[in-house]
């Protein structure tokens, strides 16, 4: 039996019928589903179909596209272009299909215009042609391209070296700033380790920042030390941010780099002038003090050389008509009874006389400069034998005395009257500043001098009434004194100062009102003036 030919043929064109249902079902599909906006004209440039991404692109929807010209979807100057193209194609066929991928500007249903990707090709239907024209919005694309631009210009134009990085550490860009910095053109660094800018010592340093950064940490104003390509070493400020792709995995880092080299040489050289100048104030300061302590001396000595005068023009003065009083007070005391009522004022009288006397004492004292004796001194066994001398009158005033001798004190070589007295002075007046009782301590150690010559301390502590802070600086002045009116001269402590300074000592007083004082003597084991007199005393001996 043979076959039905125009069954088979029936069924062929079924199939066929289908294939192009489905074709044209996928070619919907895809044109609705497109995120282009797809458009196709004629060859007149008269609008025929246009997809729902372009009505969304433009603004318009699609029963007030087809059938209009695409001008509409054109901003001036491409307007003009169309035209003269469309009027050489009428008139001589002439073609120009813009192909793949031209940049061009379309222009929204409200007026705006906006930058696009604009791919075109031809398709015969019959005898017609058919242009089809994928639109591409390219707003974004062209706002990132101009941050990158700016950002790029930036980079170039900054004073301050920009490097970026991978996490290998291998330089990927490298700005001018760096360039100027570091001695190396960008293509002799790109593709190279950073260690190439690293001096070795700094290498750990550098592999705990890329650990800082592959945990997505951000330095700022970390200093360092790189290597310029001359081998000279920069100080530098770097702050080194990650940098993470869209899907927010770090894939490298970029260092800013400011070089401090010129500012860190500046803050040095500002830091050891303020020590020059600081030095050179404290000189200055330890001047003013020797010249205020100089000037002091001078006019202390100016004072003790008028009081000296005045001592020896007045002592023969003074000293045979005090004698003569003090004679006749004692007969008539002697011929005076004890119940006798004027009996007290001819005491009182035989006490000033004698008071007297040991202010014209004190006052020829002052006023000597002999040389004395000068012998090797035991300072412990003198402090031990002037507490001896006094020791009733200590007790009497309820006084106890403690020593505290360092047993390594050195012997000196002194004047033994002179500073006999000037411990005894000490002593009296530390037992005045304590009426109601107390303690006294005495204390020696060995020690050094300000100019390093080794020495003995001599202190006078006591528990007394102290001395106001305003009084200590003229407490050694001659006639200056804090006790009441006819229990002092002024002159004990002046004497004391007069005497150390001979033994090329010094003496100095602190105190503190209700806490009692502290007299501090050092006196040097030897000095030339000290060991030449020796030296004479010995061999007259």
């Amino acid at each position: 039996m043979k076959p039905d030919i125009s069954t088979e043929r029936g069924a062929l064109g079924i199939r066929a019928h289908d294939a192009l249902a489905m074709r044209e079902a996928q070619m919907h599909a895809l044109l609705e589903a497109a995120v282009d906006g797809i458009i196709s004209i004629d060859e007149r440039g008269i609008i025929q179909t246009i997809n729902p991404a372009a009505e969304r692109m433009f603004g318009y929807p699609e029963d007030e596209l087809v059938g209009q010209s695409i001008k509409l979807l054109m901003p001036s100057p491409y307007q003009e272009e169309h035209d003269g193209y469309i009027a050489r194609y009428l008139a001589t066929g002439e073609k120009r299909i813009i192909g793949i991928g031209r940049e061009a500007f379309g222009r929204r249903k409200h007026g705006t215009t906006f930058p696009i990707d604009l791919s075109v090709a031809e398709a015969q239907v019959g005898s017609k042609r058919i242009f089809v024209g994928i639109v591409r919005d390219i707003t974004e694309r062209k706002r990132a391209e101009e941050k990158r631009l700016q950002l790029a210009t930036i980079v170039e134009s900054s004073d301050d070296a920009i490097i970026g990085k991978d996490l290998r550490g291998i330089i990927v860009t490298w700005n001018a700033a760096a360039e100027r910095m570091c001695g190396y053109s960008a293509r002799e660094v790109i593709g190279q380790p950073i260690y190439l800018i690293v001096p070795p010592d700094r290498e750990e340093e550098l592999r705990a920042i890329h650990e800082r950064i592959r945990r997505g940490e951000s330095i700022y104003h970390f200093e360092t030390v790189w290597v310029r390509k001359d081998g000279q070493q920069i100080d530098i400020s770097l702050t080194i941010s990650p940098i993470k792709d869209v899907t927010g995995r770090i894939i490298g880092s970029s260092a800013i780099a400011r070089d401090i080299t010129q500012g860190k040489r500046t803050n040095e050289a500002l830091r050891q002038s303020k020590e020059r100048l600081q030095e050179a104030v404290t000189e200055l300061q330890a001047k003013n003090q020797e010249m205020r302590t100089m000037s002091q001396q001078l006019w202390q000595a100016a004072k003790l050389a008028s009081v000296g005068e005045l001592a020896a023009s007045i002592a023969h003065e003074l000293n045979n008509p005090l004698a003569t009083v003090s004679l006749r007070v004692e007969s008539v005391l002697a011929s005076t009874s004890a119940n006798d009522p004027r009996r007290r004022p001819l005491e009182i009288i035989e006490e000033e006389t004698k008071r007297m006397g040991e202010l014209v004492g004190n006052l020829l004292q002052l006023s000597r400069r002999h040389d004395g004796q000068v012998s090797t001194l035991d300072v412990c066994e003198e402090l031990t034998k002037a507490v001896e001398l006094i020791h009733h009158h200590l007790r009497q005033r309820l006084i106890s005395v403690a020593q505290e001798f360092a047993p390594d004190t050195p012997t000196i070589y002194g004047d033994r009257q002179k500073l006999r007295q000037v411990f005894l002075n000490l002593l009296t007046n530390a037992s005045d500043a304590m009426p109601q009782g107390g303690k006294l301590t005495m204390r020696t150690a060995p020690t050094t001098l300000h100019d390093g010559k080794p020495a003995v301390s001599i202190e006078f502590s006591d528990t007394g009434v102290g001395i106001p802070a305003e009084n200590l600086e003229r407490i050694m002045e001659p006639f200056f004194t804090t006790k009441e009116e006819g229990k002092g001269t002024g002159l004990g402590l002046a004497i004391c100062r007069r005497v150390v300074s001979e033994h090329h000592g010094t003496i100095q007083i602190a105190s503190k009102v209700g806490k009692g004082s502290t007299v501090r003597i050092l006196l040097p084991i030897r000095n030339g003036t000290n060991a030449e007199r020796l030296r004479g005393a010995e061999s007259a001996v």
